[in-house]
């Protein structure tokens, strides 16, 4: 991976995590950022290591999200969706799940 992609995937990333911000609660858990929706669901998104996407985890409570718990969603990739498609899309998986 590029230099350049590492920076377009931290900019994303960066981008996404501000939206969801505005929309779910945000926690510090062991020093991570997680969000929490309003049916309980813990979650937090990052870069999926060695591609161009983002994915999310999730966990079904707060003591998974401490104890690493976490399953993953779908990858979304920078190349295939805008950031405003991206963010649709993730609320999407998230209020589904």
């Amino acid at each position: 991976m590029t230099l350049t992609e590492k920076n377009a995937i931290d900019h994303r990333l960066a981008e996404i995590k501000a939206r969801l911000s505005e929309r779910y609660e945000m926690l510090d858990i062991n020093g991570e950022s997680f969000f929490r929706t309003n049916s309980g669901t813990f979650f937090r998104v990052y870069a999926f290591p060695g591609e161009m996407a983002l994915v999310i985890e999730y966990a079904d409570s707060e003591s998974d999200a401490k104890l690493h718990r976490l399953e993953d969603g779908d990858r979304f990739y920078l190349e295939d969706l805008s950031l405003d498609d991206m963010f649709k899309q993730m609320v999407s998986e998230i209020e589904g799940a």
